[in-house]
């Protein structure tokens, strides 16, 4: 009596006895369902640990707002007024209505001691937002009368 029989396997199931294609074609489909599980298992697992990290495309965006708000922070630490001065000047060729954007612009013609350049910059605030046309006067008598703070 032999203690270790050899299994009787079909026939068509003997290495022996496939051909080389078949054997090819065995080998590639285990290869294949090895991948798909690794896949099914992996794939969640990498969703869930970038999950956290993962922020919308949109965000990413970069924004002009930011960037001239940056730049001209840092230029305005550096003392260079007229920079930003410039910077906002073309921020309001295109964006007129910014109410805010003329303040800052204001203010800086200010700092350079260009009273006359705030004063026709919160002009031209209150004939192109009529909504902002008291408080620009009111800052326009202040630049006047030299009582103007800037924060």
């Amino acid at each position: 009596m032999k203690l270790f029989k050899k299994p009787d396997y079909p026939k068509h199931l003997l290495d022996d006895e496939l051909s080389f294609g078949k054997q090819v074609l065995i080998f590639g489909w285990e290869i294949f369902k090895v991948v798909v599980i690794s896949l099914a298992i992996i794939i969640p697992i990498r969703y869930y640990l970038i999950k956290p990290f993962y922020v919308k495309g949109a965000s990413m965006e970069p924004s002009f707002q930011t960037a001239r708000d940056n730049y001209t922070s840092v230029l305005s630490q550096l003392g260079r007024y007229d920079e930003v001065v410039a910077v906002w000047k073309t921020y309001l060729e295109k964006n007129p209505t910014d109410v805010q954007a003329y303040y800052t612009l204001a203010g800086f013609y200010y700092r350079l001691n260009r009273a006359k350049d705030a004063i026709s910059t919160l002009q031209t605030l209150a004939s192109t937002v009529p909504s902002a046309k008291a408080e620009a006067e009111q800052f326009i008598v202040q630049i006047q009368n030299g009582t103007l703070k800037l924060q």
